[in-house]
């Protein structure tokens, strides 16, 4: 009678540690299915983002972008109380139109306004990287691929002599160049 206690209490402890082995088994395979569930949804948002980018990049490469070239090679020189004409063409780089493109120019002190007149021109504010710097509007209208588009600036140099920089920028509709500057040398 003892051998069959035995054999019992064993047969019980196997019974007992089958239980918890599958007991541990199916919480191992939950938290698995836990952290496949997870990885799943983090490639899923992985995923969507990079689409996102993808569309945010192709978009970009749609946008319009505008080209200036001078008709006259820079640095310029010139004598005192002379009238310049800076000469210009603008054309479409990339994308289908700019609507309603216009060149800014940034006039030092000193030079005077001919075309277009002083007034149509604005003094920039204190905190802008030159302040009280006069600005020029040049409209161009609607660009579109093919043809430039010619422009001009007329302005008389000053009657100190020395190195002057003009600078310019191109905007357009949901464009806006960065701003770049033109030497004028007075003798």
């Amino acid at each position: 009678m003892g051998g069959t206690i035995v054999t019992i209490l064993l047969w019980l402890l196997s019974v007992s540690a089958i239980i918890v082995g599958i007991y541990r088994l199916c919480r191992c395979l939950l938290l698995v299915q836990e952290v496949s569930i997870a990885s799943e949804e983090f490639q899923t948002k992985k995923l969507v983002e990079a689409f996102k980018t993808a569309l945010k990049l192709h978009e970009k490469e749609k946008e319009e972008e505008l080209s200036i070239e001078f008709r006259d090679t820079f640095p310029y020189t010139c004598s005192r109380n002379t009238e310049l004409e800076i000469n210009f063409l603008v054309w479409l780089k990339k994308g289908k139109i700019a609507r309603q493109a216009e060149v800014w120019f940034y006039v030092p002190d000193g030079f005077g306004l001919i075309s277009p007149s002083e007034e149509k021109s604005w003094r920039q504010n204190n905190n802008f990287i030159v302040p009280n710097i006069r600005t020029i509007k040049i409209n161009l209208g609607n660009i579109s691929t093919g043809p430039s588009t010619p422009g001009s600036l007329k302005i008389k140099s000053p009657n100190v002599a020395g190195k002057y920089f003009l600078m310019y920028l191109l905007l357009a509709e949901g464009y806006f160049s960065s701003r770049k500057q033109i030497e004028v040398i007075v003798e």
